[in-house]
């Protein structure tokens, strides 16, 4: 063999990089509660305003069971050391495995 070419061919398509490009957008403009932030900080989502008849309307408190026992294991985890001890919990974390019945 004298010489060899090798062809590589792109791990996304055109198509896959508009479609990532275009989730990215989207994601820009969502806030933490999952709505749009140009809408949600708009002068037109005041309550304040009574012109508009754009509101958001809070509901709960839910509770995510998962977090919870997560939450609660940390919590046990640091009572275990007497009150005036400094636990470094750097790199730590917690599992939560669910179970049926």
């Amino acid at each position: 063999m004298v010489s060899s070419t090798t062809t590589r061919e792109g791990e996304f398509s055109a198509e896959d990089v508009g479609l990532l490009l275009a989730f990215a957008r989207y994601e820009s403009d969502r806030g933490p509660h999952g709505h749009s932030l140009a809408k949600s900080t708009s002068p037109g989502a005041d309550p304040n305003e009574y012109g508009t008849a754009l509101r958001y309307v809070g509901h709960g408190p839910f509770t995510d069971w998962a977090k919870k026992a997560e939450l609660d294991k940390e919590d046990a985890y640091r009572a275990s050391f007497p009150k005036d001890a400094v636990v470094n919990q750097n790199g730590h974390y917690y599992t939560v495995e669910e179970i049926e019945g």
